[in-house]
């Protein structure tokens, strides 16, 4: 099972790139 904060990371890190590229 994947950890929790494993999970939210790799769901911030996704957002983040999906804000810079609607930023951009």
């Amino acid at each position: 099972m994947v950890k929790i904060g494993e999970l939210i990371k790799a769901g911030f890190a996704k957002g983040k790139g999906f804000l810079m590229k609607s930023l951009d």
